[in-house]
């Protein structure tokens, strides 16, 4: 693109008219990283007694236990509305034994474990089931932290599920 200048010149009675011709450089903005999301989902296992948003991709997954307690997080994504997501765990959960402790805004940064996806705010929900064993109570929470970010050039919705139960020794 060239820009057009003209500058005035004054002298005496007479006005000179020069023309420069100059090229307008412009700096691009910034491009975010391109962030690689799988097209298949990373090996983990979806058998904790919730639901899996359909459409979904896993992202990431990890088990670890500590003494009697067991800790899995897993991260998906999909194209579908945040919106859409939330209220598919609110309906569904319930049909899964799991009571709605509480849902909560989020305003600060969620980080997804093995990527460099960043959520600078999500929605929490927090479940809570317990199951009677041998007289024992057997406690599992999960939380739900969902939000959005622009991967690429589509916005998508991700979900990180943070799920911990307390196994009982026999």
């Amino acid at each position: 693109m060239v820009a057009l200048m003209i500058i005035v010149i004054i002298t005496g009675s007479f006005i000179f008219f020069a023309t420069l011709k100059q090229p307008i450089t412009t700096t691009p903005p910034p491009q975010s990283p391109l962030i690689s999301l799988p097209s298949r989902g990373v090996e983990g296992h979806d058998s904790l007694g919730i639901p899996r948003y359909m459409s979904s991709i896993r992202l990431y997954y990890s088990n670890e236990t500590y003494g009697n307690i067991t800790f899995i997080n897993i991260a998906y994504y999909t194209d579908n509305n945040i919106n859409e997501v939330i209220g598919f765990y609110e309906t569904q959960m319930p049909n899964y034994d799991w009571s709605l402790l509480s849902k909560s805004i989020v305003m600060k940064d969620l980080e997804i474990p093995g990527t460099t996806i960043e959520i600078k705010s999500y929605t929490l929900l927090n479940f809570r089931k317990s199951k009677h064993s041998n007289s024992q109570m057997a406690l599992s929470h999960v939380e739900f932290s969902v939000g959005e970010t622009i991967l690429g050039a589509a916005k998508s919705t991700i979900v990180k599920i943070s799920f911990y139960k307390k196994n009982a020794y026999t």
